[in-house]
């Protein structure tokens, strides 16, 4: 929610999809401050209870969902918002719980560029910092997008999570 009050793009967009939805925090968030025509696709590995008015879809977003389970929803439709809470199971090891985050950053990246809308489009991911999360930054900026990093207070001080928000357009504060 903190993201959002500084940034406002929950309300502006009209087509919302969410990577590791459950328990489905954001998504009830999401549906709080969204217009009321928006259309909101939630996926995640484990299955989440129904949400009124989200579709919902079970599987690995990067892998199996997205082909035909999510092109088939959109039809030619591009999302608004692209919001990504998906994390590693955390191991403990640092380097490799760094190096799967940033795995599934650029996963995440990729299909920004097959589903999110380029001209208005907001990308919100989830990433942990570390050495790797470069690598990320550097994508996004190959692809063209501005970004800030963002560390909410309901954050943990001592957690390595962080979120960044990116768009092609400048991003107001």
């Amino acid at each position: 929610m903190q993201i959002d009050e500084k940034y406002k793009f929950i309300a502006k967009s009209s087509y919302i999809l969410e990577l590791g939805a459950a328990p489905g925090g954001w998504t009830q968030v999401v549906k709080e401050r969204m217009a009321n025509n928006a259309k909101v696709l939630a996926c995640d590995l484990v299955e989440i209870q129904p949400i009124y008015n989200v579709t919902i879809l079970t599987g690995d977003f990067i892998t199996e969902i997205t082909p035909p389970k999510v092109e088939e929803l959109l039809g030619s439709d591009k999302v608004d918002l692209l919001l990504s809470d998906m994390a590693p199971a955390i191991s403990g090891n640092s380097i490799r719980d760094q190096a799967q985050m940033l795995e599934l950053g650029l996963g995440v990246l990729d299909k920004a560029r097959e589903l999110l809308n380029q001209d208005k489009g907001i990308l919100l991911t989830k990433m942990f910092q570390g050495s790797d999360l470069q690598e990320f930054i550097q994508g996004l900026r190959r692809d063209g997008y501005k970004h800030k990093i963002v560390k909410p207070l309901a954050s943990r001080s001592t957690s390595k999570e962080i979120y960044i928000i990116a768009s092609r357009k400048a991003l107001n504060t």
